[in-house]
Order: structure tokens, then C-alpha cells, then sequence
């Protein structure tokens, strides 16, 4: 191939090579790998849960139905999850996967339930049997009467729901309180997602210590360890890590302590010279030995008012630990 110069001389253009060619297929084929990894990244989609299709109330892995979204007129979400309310509006986060079968889904890493933010949210959440003993006739009938101000209604006046025919003072405060814990429960579930905890794990960690657990996972998180059922000291020292804890906190060096005791009774021991849990311990935690002589000298000596976690500690310390 060839074009005039501007002194009117053929000059002949560079030719497409194979190479060439090469090259670009190989640029188009990583664009589309790039473009099917970002495809892989987690997204988000918001909507209200239509209707339940399946759920294993032993494991809560659940197959439901959103609707709502800008985009698609229904989606089908997998996941596992502590409790679901239909009705309900969420944010997920997740990935969008394809069923040999059941075609498109959204699979479901997380989710924060939103409250209704307009009269026909309020009247679909109400009436989705979320609130004991309102149904979907007496739904419409609050809404009706409130419209867009129902929210607050319940909120900060919930005995003016006994203008409603059907309701009665004590009902109308019975809604307000389940409304109360129900918005008690969604603010602490996001506050356990933001240090990587799961819905299922958070869902124990809350009906544990209800509205204290802000103060037990800033305070000493390794707490889980000894009262939730699947939490080990491991899973505790991550979530300690994420919240800030020092790596020489007493909670941590006393909870590792009595890991490396627990561990050791694991392996068939009846107890452990001070000298090598402390070696042990140490090892666990990245931290010097020292660190578990000074802890040490005050374990135990704060009564502690949990009969369960006592129990639980008394027997384990009478039977693998010797400090000298």
C-alpha cells in the first residue's frame, strides 16, 4: 500500500503484519477477560423480597425473589441468611451467577434491610406478616389513614395508632416495640458487617448480647470466643484485629492463653508447665513471654458474673493449666 509525500513521490505505508494482527487479538482477548473478572466483582442491587421460593430453616440457605429494581423487573437471590422478612426492602451485595437450570441469579454476600421510605413500602412491609398481628387488610387501613407519614407515626407517636379500627392501645404499643427491635437489629447488623462479619455469625453475636454487644466487641471481642457456639480464639483475634485491639491487649494475651490451654488438652495433656504455655502462647500471638507473666498474676481474680463463661473457664483452668 502506498500515498503521495508532499514532494508528489510515491511513499510506500508499513505493511499489517502477522505479528501485528497477533498483537491484537491478543489486546481484544484481554479486554475481554478484564471485562468478565469485573463482571466477577461484587454488585449491588436494591428491591423488596417478593416472595420466598425455598429455605432451610436448619442452615437458612434461602432461594427468594426480589422485585423493585430499576433494571429487571424480577430477580431470583440465593444465599444464606439468620431470618428473612418478606416485604422487606434490602441492599445486597453480591455476584451474579448462572443455574444449569434455573437460568440467572443473584448470589447474595450480604444485604442491609431498608426501611420504607414511601406509603407503599410501609403498606407492603406491614403486611407481610414482619409485625405480629398486622395483616395485609389492617396494613392498607394504617396507611390509608397516614400515608406517608406512617414512619414516624409508629416511631414517635405509636399510641395515635389506636385511631385505627382494630387497634387498641396495648396493640398499638405492641407494634411500636416490634418496630423498636426490628430497627435495633438492622443498625447492630451493620455494625458487625463492617468488620467482616457474616449474617449468620452476627445473628448469634446479637441474640447473645442484644444492644451491649457494641460495647463487648470494642471493649474485648474475644468474649465470642468463650460464648458463641463456632467461634474459636482465631476467629475472635481476626475480628479484634479489624476493630483495633492492640496486639498486647490483656483480653488478648489471657484469651490466646487459655487457646494454647485448650489446645494442649486437645493433644491429651492434663496440664502445662508455665514455662512452655508461656512459649506457646507467645508463638500464637507474636508477642514477648513477658507479656503473659504480668497477665497471668491477675487471671482469675476478677469474679466473673456469667455462671456459664465461669463454669467454663473454672474447668478448663483446674484441669490443663500449672503457673508454677
Amino acid at each position: 500500500m502506498s500515498r503521495l509525500d508532499g514532494t508528489g513521490s510515491e511513499k510506500r505505508l508499513p505493511q499489517e503484519t502477522h505479528t501485528d494482527k497477533a498483537l491484537q487479538l491478543q489486546c481484544l482477548l484481554l479486554l475481554s477477560e478484564v471485562y468478565r473478572w469485573r463482571k466477577k466483582l461484587s454488585e449491588t442491587v436494591t428491591g423488596y423480597i417478593d416472595h420466598v421460593i425455598f429455605r432451610n430453616e436448619d442452615n437458612g440457605y434461602t432461594v427468594m425473589v426480589l422485585k423493585g429494581m430499576e433494571e429487571e423487573r424480577e430477580l431470583t437471590c440465593v444465599g444464606t441468611f439468620p431470618a428473612i422478612t418478606q416485604g422487606a426492602a434490602i441492599e445486597a451485595s453480591g455476584n451474579y451467577t448462572t443455574h444449569p437450570v434455573y437460568g440467572k441469579q443473584f448470589q447474595i454476600a450480604s444485604y442491609v434491610e431498608k426501611m420504607p421510605e414511601d406509603a407503599l413500602a410501609m403498606e407492603r412491609y406491614l403486611g407481610s406478616g414482619a409485625i405480629k398481628g398486622i395483616g395485609a387488610a389492617l396494613a392498607a387501613r394504617i396507611v390509608r389513614r397516614f400515608g406517608d407519614d406512617t414512619m414516624r407515626i409508629v416511631e414517635e407517636e405509636p399510641e395515635r395508632l389506636a385511631e385505627i379500627k382494630g387497634i387498641s392501645e396495648k396493640k398499638a404499643m405492641e407494634i411500636a416495640e416490634q418496630m423498636t427491635e426490628k430497627a435495633d437489629m438492622r443498625r447492630a447488623m451493620i455494625f458487625l458487617q463492617k468488620y467482616g462479619i457474616s449474617l449468620n455469625l452476627g445473628a448469634k453475636i446479637y441474640q447473645k448480647y442484644g444492644q451491649t454487644v457494641y460495647g463487648v466487641l470494642q471493649e474485648n471481642p474475644y468474649r465470642l470466643a468463650e460464648d458463641i457456639s463456632g467461634v474459636g480464639f482465631r476467629i475472635a483475634d481476626e475480628i479484634a484485629s479489624r476493630i483495633g485491639i492492640h496486639t498486647d491487649s490483656d483480653y488478648r494475651i489471657r484469651s490466646g492463653m487459655l487457646y494454647t490451654l485448650l489446645q494442649a488438652s486437645g493433644e491429651g495433656h492434663i496440664y502445662l508447665p508455665k514455662e512452655e504455655l508461656f512459649s506457646r502462647a507467645s508463638g500464637l500471638l507474636g508477642v514477648d513471654s513477658s507479656y503473659m507473666e504480668k497477665t497471668s498474676h491477675g487471671y482469675g481474680s476478677r469474679p466473673e458474673t456469667d455462671p456459664e463463661r465461669n463454669r467454663r473457664r473454672c474447668s478448663c483452668l483446674s484441669h490443663t493449666i500449672l503457673l508454677s
